[in-house]
């Protein structure tokens, strides 16, 4: 009931909803500028990032890296809110993205997710969710 406030990990307000008339209201409106309302979780935006992050593992394969990795992942969203599919939108290594696929496909199929809307009409988008994978700390040499 009522207008919900949500906010990110800056303490940065994301995006308000009014669950009396079903609307979302002072969001971010992404930089392709598509959409009229970009698509958005039902709840805070942290939500969805902080469940594939519970569920990632750092290949052993890739433990020794020195550089930083990025996987980005699109949760497809349909017209009706549900989301219907996942892929893979930046690469890093195989087996980085292996993992992050692997997570994505476990997200919980009963979450509302907002969508999209051109003209006041809902359409099917992409909410993407990105990954860092920093290179493990390596301790200084003894000197």
């Amino acid at each position: 009931v009522g207008v919900w406030q949500f906010f990110n990990l800056d303490n940065a307000l994301e995006f308000c909803y009014d669950f009396d008339d079903g609307k979302a209201s002072r969001y971010v409106i992404p930089e392709d500028g598509v959409f009229d309302v970009p698509c958005l979780f039902l709840g805070s935006p942290l939500i969805p990032h902080f469940f594939l992050v519970q569920r990632l593992y750092y290949p052993s394969s890739e433990y020794d890296s020195t550089v930083e990795q990025e996987v980005q992942v699109a949760l497809r969203i349909n017209k009706e809110g549900k989301l219907t599919g996942t892929r893979l939108v930046k690469n890093a290594s195989a087996r980085l993205d292996e993992t992050v696929l692997k997570a994505a496909s476990q997200m919980p199929s009963h979450w509302q997710w907002l969508p999209a809307q051109i003209n006041n009409m809902p359409v099917e988008s992409d909410y993407i969710i990105k990954i860092i994978f920093e290179p493990a700390k390596q301790a200084a040499p003894a000197q």
